[in-house]
């Protein structure tokens, strides 16, 4: 920043992990008062919510759909790995829009303004009932708020926690062929649950390739889309003879 000879204020909030003495030519850090957090960082207002929506989106489509597969609530929570997580946090993060980060800087009073930014994406509007219905599971959506708000009080810092960065080298074995492949498909994929178990399988061999791990979720979160679009198409309006059964 010297040798573009930039000059920022850097705002922070009162958190032990943020120093107070710093010597710093280009940056003018500047610490929001005691006990304001909620009201005036730009990220409590609504951005860290947007980021969690999107990341328990996430979440809850892939539990839906691993839960008829599965037969215990421990087993379901495992089908989440440690990169299944890294790879729903980048997601989540790249779906918050540049607006949400606007308005909340708006709302946090460092614009005079008073204008918001509209943020809506249609894709993302789809009711998380239908998927609990989809799957004939229980009806999630009253729940869906305290859902989101689960972690607001937990404890996101400690002075005293040591953590330990393991460092996995393993390659993946890739082996070469001469064979040319052939072009006949014996056994075509036919439905989304055919495609999304072979993308299963493509992920366990791209697990220590995040690049390629994350581009082979985008394509298994596309084919859930869309397998969920479809269910959607074929639900049909309840008759009313359907709730009253003879005697």
């Amino acid at each position: 920043m010297r040798v573009q000879n930039r000059e920022i204020v850097l705002f922070l909030d009162n958190a032990t992990s943020h120093p107070r003495e710093l010597n710093l030519t280009n940056i003018n850090i500047v610490f929001l008062p005691p006990n304001t957090t909620t009201a005036i960082q730009p990220l409590d207002q609504e951005v860290i919510q947007n980021f969690k929506i999107f990341y328990r989106t996430l979440l809850l489509k892939h539990l839906l759909r691993k839960i008829d597969t599965t037969r215990s609530a421990s087993e379901l929570a495992k089908s989440i790995n440690v990169l299944e997580a890294v790879y729903f946090l980048k997601t989540s993060w790249d779906k918050v829009k540049a607006t949400t980060i606007q308005n909340g800087f708006c709302k946090a009073g460092f614009s005079k303004s008073n204008e918001s930014f509209s943020d809506f994406d249609p894709e993302d509007d789809i009711p998380l009932a239908l998927y609990a219905k989809f799957q004939e599971g229980p009806d999630l959506a009253n729940d869906f708020d305290d859902f989101l708000k689960i972690d607001r009080n937990v404890c996101t810092e400690d002075n005293n926690i040591e953590i330990e960065f393991e460092e996995h080298n393993d390659k993946m074995d890739i082996s070469d062929s001469d064979e040319e492949p052939n072009e006949e498909i014996s056994d075509p994929i036919t439905s989304y649950d055919d495609s999304l178990t072979l993308v299963a399988r493509l992920k366990q061999f791209a697990k220590n390739d995040f690049v390629a791990f994350q581009h082979i979720k985008n394509i298994e979160s596309h084919f859930e889309n869309e397998h969920f679009k479809l269910k959607q198409s074929m639900l049909k309006q309840s008759i009313i003879t359907k709730f009253f059964q003879p005697k």
